[in-house]
């Protein structure tokens, strides 16, 4: 029997960082789960579909990712308070992103443009408070910037989605640029 290329204490060594790697990527996984079902507990309505369920689960599930971009473009601080480790503070954002999605399925269902004063006054009260409305609306330069890196990440929303968020929000930008200057 010829040597083998590892000890067996080498395998299994990375046997059980495997297995520590699966056991991560599980938790991560199962507190997915749990975002979501806390979410879909407190709709009150009971809106939610599958797909606007998808679209939070595949959001969550690159949310490291989308840390890692904004650090190139905003404070540590803002983005601790856009991906808090408090869970309170995480389910009000979710919340934040769920009625964002389902604003945009009412609003494509109900065949509202997304110019029309609803979209508009429900997205200046959505992103009233939230700690990207500075950048999101006041760097021209960066937001360019921050567009084009986002870009890989479209493919996780459907396209008529996406196009209704961009045309909606460019609305609102131009109307908060313009209410700035007056």
């Amino acid at each position: 029997m010829e040597n083998p290329k590892y000890s067996f204490h080498e395998i299994i060594r990375v046997q059980e960082q495997l297995l520590r790697q699966r056991r991560e990527a599980i938790n991560c996984s199962l507190a997915l789960i749990e975002r979501v079902q806390l979410l879909t507990e407190q709709d009150q309505f009971n809106e939610s579909n599958s797909e606007i369920l998808m679209l939070l689960m595949n959001s969550m599930r690159v949310e490291e990712a989308q840390k890692k971009l904004l650090q190139e473009y905003v404070s540590i601080d803002i983005i601790d308070q856009v991906f808090p480790e408090d869970i309170s503070k995480q389910t009000h954002i979710d919340e934040q992103l769920y009625n964002l999605l389902l604003l945009v399925h009412r609003a494509i269902v109900n065949d509202l443009t997304p110019d029309h004063p609803f979209i508009q006054q429900q997205l200046h009260g959505l992103f009233a408070d939230t700690p990207l409305r500075n950048i999101m609306f006041n760097d021209k330069v960066n937001n360019e910037e921050l567009y084009k890196s986002v870009k890989p990440y479209e493919a996780l929303v459907p396209k008529h989605t996406m196009d209704f968020l961009k045309e909606a929000f460019e609305v609102l930008n131009t109307k908060n640029n313009s209410s700035l200057q007056d």
